[in-house]
């Protein structure tokens, strides 16, 4: 019985390099679109994660508390404090999550029709779980709207998200 080596030619590999480096090639862009579209996604639900959090800890602590978020600078941010008194706080200097910032690929307006591309936007909660009636728009660095995050009624600081639909130029 004779054996034979059987291995794989240097020509056999070079071709395998090959296919592996076009397909590479092809999926790239697809994927760069999927992970800046995630990122869009994640800082949407970072701000309503945010919110929803305040939201518990001013029922909890008994404490007005608020989202700052800082639209207009590179990177945007967040970040929570709380407040010196149940209603009426006169001060919010205990820092509860410091400075978080978002993917650079995101840019951060503030309103129901994302007009405030600049400054700190407050979003406060009350020990009665109301707040204050305020959205963020997460977009891209074209200014194309993605998702909406924010209170939609400040009598029950309801906290949702919502998708931009092009199709039809509706928040969903």
């Amino acid at each position: 019985m004779i054996k034979t080596n059987r291995g794989v030619t240097l020509i056999e590999l070079m071709v395998v390099i090959a296919l592996i480096a076009i397909v590479s090639a092809i999926a790239y862009p697809n994927f760069k679109d999927w992970m800046r579209n995630a990122s869009y996604k994640e800082a949407a639900r970072d701000i309503a994660s945010a919110l929803l959090d305040t939201r518990a800890r001013a029922i909890s602590e008994n404490l007005e508390h608020r989202v700052e978020l800082n639209v207009g600078t590179t990177p945007d941010q967040y970040r929570v404090t709380s407040g010196n008194r149940a209603y009426g706080s006169t001060s919010y200097t205990t820092v509860v999550i410091p400075w978080t910032s978002f993917s650079t690929f995101v840019d951060l307006k503030a309103n129901a029709d994302c007009s405030v591309s600049s400054g700190i936007i407050y979003v406060s909660f009350n020990p009665n779980g109301s707040g204050s009636s305020q959205y963020i728009c997460t977009m891209d660095l074209n200014g194309n709207r993605k998702f909406r995050s924010g209170v939609s009624s400040s009598t029950t600081g309801r906290v949702k998200v919502e998708r931009w639909d092009v199709g039809s130029g509706t928040w969903k």
